[in-house]
């Protein structure tokens, strides 16, 4: 078994929750082919890494490590929902609405202490 090479993987984009669902939304005006191939091409990805995605799904891709792109849990959550609902024959506008209330969800998993806290923003009255 051969180890991966760090370097490469340094070099390849790094799609997080907000980058994914910016992709999306670029991704959306678009509305030709599959919406995982439109975002990765978004994203700077060659056409022959995207020829050799196949129509394997975005969560397969990530757990056998074959996407040309590093997701975070983010990127993935996000980018697999927008996907399962285009699958199921949701629009490419309804799937980033849908993708856009799972990053939500996940959002609202994370414990607020892991958030910088916000300061107040004090504004003069007239």
């Amino acid at each position: 078994m051969t180890r991966p090479d760090p370097s490469a993987a340094h070099t390849m984009p790094v799609i997080d929750l907000g980058r994914a669902l910016e992709l999306l939304a670029q991704a959306v005006e678009q509305p030709v082919g599959r919406l995982l191939h439109r975002v990765l091409s978004l994203a700077d990805v060659g056409d022959d890494d995207l020829d050799g995605l196949g129509h394997a799904g975005v969560y397969q891709l990530y757990v056998r490590d074959r996407l040309p792109v590093r997701l975070t849990l983010g990127g993935l959550v996000v980018l697999d929902a927008a996907q399962r609902a285009q699958d199921r024959g949701y629009a490419s506008d309804d799937a980033l609405e849908y993708a856009g209330d799972v990053a939500a969800r996940f959002i609202d998993l994370i414990p607020d202490a892991a958030f910088p806290p916000v300061l107040p923003v004090h504004a003069s009255l007239p």
